[in-house]
């Protein structure tokens, strides 16, 4: 499975290139670091203003990485965020609505959602988000789960790394949760994972290091619930165990 970019210099921009293009080809990877360049287009340029340095290496790499046309770039974050979204709501039916844990009660929440705000989000766009961002689909729950404000690190006293690594925590919750998870029903043992098993994910040497630090403290996500006009709209999952 692809382990994310941790080592980049800059670990938020590299991890939300990935996000927007997370295909393995070269287009993809290609697209990636496009966005991460062009993220840190302006940050960059205000910190060596103010008398900052960054290797050669570096710079070179950032220079020599913007060249890709990021013309979908509007559409992959309306994808990213949905399919989080969608995520969410799954994990928020296992977790306190079994009866209704289906991936078509978690769609049709967030299209409610979509409608009731005026905002673009069929069933069959928020079914394509969700094929199409599968393999990072838990880091955009978790985005959704921080309120869409990851760079701001307020909630942490300005420490926006222990910001970035509460994400991360909770973005391994998630991806956890979606590839062990299964239903209570009687054909239990044939149900594929809800998240697939070769998603992006940190290294394994980010959970053992020190530096890791907020991850154990932030694994608890928010006790969520929908309210009863959601529920109200959504069918019962057939085939349940008593």
């Amino acid at each position: 499975m692809p382990t994310l970019p941790l080592d980049h210099p800059d670990p938020f921009a590299a991890t939300l290139g990935v996000m927007l293009y997370p295909g393995l080809e070269t287009k993809s990877r290609a697209k990636a670091a496009a966005f991460t360049s062009l993220f840190l287009a302006r940050p960059l340029r205000d910190f060596l203003d103010a008398g900052g340095s960054l290797d050669h290496e570096h710079l070179v790499a950032l220079a020599t990485s913007s060249g890709e046309r990021l013309d979908d770039l509007e559409k992959r974050w309306w994808g990213g965020l949905t399919a989080g979204e969608t995520v969410r709501i799954k994990f928020i039916l296992t977790q306190h609505h079994p009866q209704f844990a289906s991936w078509e009660n978690a769609v049709r929440v967030v299209e409610q959602s979509a409608v009731k705000q005026k905002k673009v989000g069929s069933r069959a766009t928020i079914q394509a988000a969700r094929t199409q961002f599968k393999s990072v689909a838990h880091l955009w729950a978790a985005w959704c789960t921080r309120g869409r404000a990851l760079n701001s690190a307020r909630d942490f006293g300005g420490n926006a790394l222990l910001a970035f690594n509460a994400f991360l925590a909770e973005a391994e919750v998630y991806r956890e949760w979606g590839t062990c998870w299964r239903p209570d029903r009687k054909k239990e043992s044939a149900s594929p994972p809800l998240l697939p098993e070769d998603g992006w994910r940190v290294p394994d040497d980010w959970l053992a290091a020190e530096g890791a630090e907020g991850y154990d403290r932030f694994r608890r996500l928010p006790d969520w619930r929908l309210s009863d006009e959601q529920l109200a709209e959504l069918k019962p999952v057939r085939g349940l165990t008593a």
